[in-house]
């Protein structure tokens, strides 16, 4: 029997997932020739060979996590899979809710393989799993690519060569300033987008003479927006101001924190919310009140032979003037019968090695704040 041609579409943010390492592997094992690419992304030739590939494959592996889902090339690369009739199959590197499957994602049989990294049965199962998949698509008579070639997605160019030609112009129109907006925003919800470079692109526009005062106000919340997701603060020392609950911890320079509008959100509400994020995603989570602030913890017993068995991601909600400060660090596990302040580690997760799981774990808090980048902006939104 010929063997089957796959091609895995992934988030470049997910080039180093353990995960995908393993699919990679794995998928090698069952006999499946893969096409994958590992080029640096640029250019239109680089796209007119992945476009080729995706066509030429008989399946289209779909690594899935959150950044593959708002990744705007993964999705055009999904669309132009389907375009040509090739077979979808979901594995699902990272735990992401049903609900934000979309078609043909959604109807599709979803493999998970987000325990490929636990103990035990779990890793088998998932190979398991992905076997019998390919197995019954290896059974199943192949569809050929129309013999039409669809329309190509356009290139997903990177965001200064896409913005350039706008600050390069002698005159802009009203229209043309606007349509500038509209690019920014596209760039500013794909994940593989360098959010400093557009933030720098964005203070370049605004220095010049010809921009209308509804286009500025839209440029100035835009870099507000840009700057609170790019600008986590890795700082050694004191982190942020003093705040309800205690100043924070002398020495973290694991520490990271955020600010945010308050816009009238419950803290307890958004801290249940997380921890049932967490758990969601096979973490034992608790939510602790402690001198004014609302403390949530997550663990696994993995993380215990490296960085103790106390071991804890934990966030700390306190409120300011209007705002709502975050910080995210590790920190020993609060027994519920103990009360004072968090024992914060000077050496976490970067202790954790990748064989249990510490590329997925060293993401945790960039991932956290994500999650409650998205629960509050769908919160204020909703205002």
């Amino acid at each position: 029997m010929e063997r089957l041609t796959g091609f895995v579409g992934y988030a470049r943010r997910d080039a180093q997932l353990a995960e995908l390492s393993h699919l990679l592997k794995d998928l090698e094992k069952l006999d499946l020739n893969i096409r994958v690419d590992m080029k640096t992304p640029g250019g239109a030739d680089w796209w007119t060979e992945i476009l080729r590939d995706i066509r030429e494959s008989d399946i289209f592996v779909a690594a899935v996590t959150a950044d593959y889902l708002h990744s705007h090339p993964c999705q055009e690369e999904l669309r132009w899979a389907v375009a040509n009739q090739r077979t979808i199959l979901p594995v699902m590197l990272q735990q992401v809710p049903t609900w934000k499957l979309r078609e043909p994602l959604a109807s599709a049989q979803v493999i998970d393989y987000t325990m490929r990294c636990g103990e035990g049965e779990a890793p088998v199962d998932c190979v398991l799993n992905l076997r019998a998949a390919i197995e019954h698509l290896a059974s199943q008579p192949r569809a050929a690519a129309p013999d039409s070639m669809p329309p190509a997605p356009s290139t997903p160019f990177a965001t200064a060569v896409v913005l350039q030609p706008y600050l390069d112009a002698k005159e802009l129109s009203m229209g043309k300033q606007e349509e500038f907006v509209r690019q920014v925003k596209l760039h500013r919800d794909d994940v593989d987008s360098d959010l400093s470079a557009l933030a720098g692109v964005l203070q370049d526009f605004m220095n010049r003479r010809d921009i209308a005062y509804s286009v500025r106000q839209d440029i100035e919340q835009l870099l507000g927006e840009l700057r609170r997701k790019a600008d986590v603060a890795q700082v050694d020392g004191p982190v942020g101001p003093p705040r309800a609950g205690g100043s924070p911890p002398k020495e973290s320079p694991n520490l990271a924190f955020r600010k945010y509008a308050a816009c009238g959100v419950r803290v307890d509400a958004l801290a249940d919310n997380l921890a049932k994020w967490y758990e969601n995603q096979h973490f034992e989570a608790q939510v602790r009140h402690e001198q004014g602030r609302v403390i949530v913890q997550c663990r696994t017993n993995n993380w215990a032979r490296y960085v103790g068995a106390g071991a804890a991601l934990t966030v700390n909600f306190s409120t300011g003037p209007d705002e709502l400060i975050v910080e995210v660090g590790g920190a020993r596990w609060m027994d519920k019968a103990a009360a004072g302040a968090v024992a914060w580690f000077v050496a976490w997760p970067a202790a954790i090695p990748a064989t249990v799981g510490g590329i997925r774990q060293g993401r945790l808090p960039k991932r956290t704040f994500e999650h409650i980048d998205e629960v509050l902006s769908a919160y204020c939104d909703a205002r």
